[in-house]
């Protein structure tokens, strides 16, 4: 099962490629160390996937992205099930 989703950055002050941290963490708000990354977000956006395992746990997954330059998060859940 494999989720995808579109990062873009709103930053009138500065249109230039952004780098984001994205860390991942499962249903029991432990990190999985192997979906974490450092994305390259060009002024257009980019579009990313997160590749989940059938054997991955159900629930809600938290997704934070923060903005190295800036320093701004961003966290989202993604519910996955059975």
């Amino acid at each position: 099962q494999t989720v995808r989703f579109r990062i873009s950055i709103n930053a009138s002050e500065t249109p230039d490629d952004h780098v984001v941290r994205m860390e991942v963490s499962g249903p029991d708000d432990k990190d999985r160390w192997y979906l974490a990354e450092n994305v390259l977000v060009p002024a257009a956006g980019v579009q990313l996937a997160l590749p989940f395992a059938f054997n991955d746990p159900p629930g809600k997954w938290t997704v934070r992205l923060r903005d190295i330059t800036s320093g701004k998060r961003l966290e989202r859940a993604i519910v996955l099930s059975p």
